[in-house]
């Protein structure tokens, strides 16, 4: 779950170490950035409302080596940032079975 601090457009940017990597951003339904293969950044934006929570989806594919993705939003009043875990709510989880480690900083 995604809540934000304030009512506002966010900005998103997915960026991901390797452009052999794809990646893709949802809240709710709705695609919001992407970042596919060949490309290392993906951009968007979504309006958010304060006192909301809203289902957020990272779609990840790693093609190659292990690698780092990042997620970060801004607004008018946030600067470019990753996403504070403050903000994330607490039924995040890796897919069940998934040899790969999941960080939240």
């Amino acid at each position: 779950m995604l809540a934000s601090p304030h009512t506002a457009e966010f900005f998103i940017e997915l960026r991901l170490d390797d452009s052999g990597d794809a990646a893709r951003i949802y809240v709710g339904d709705t695609l919001v950035a992407e970042a596919a293969t060949g490309t290392n950044i993906g951009r968007g934006q979504v309006d958010l409302l304060q006192g909301a929570l809203y289902s957020i989806t990272v779609e990840f594919h790693q093609m190659t080596r292990a690698t780092t993705m990042s997620v970060l939003w801004s607004s008018r009043e946030i600067v470019q940032q990753p996403i504070p875990t403050f903000f994330l709510g607490p039924r995040w989880q890796a897919l069940k079975g998934s040899p790969h480690r999941v960080d939240l900083v």
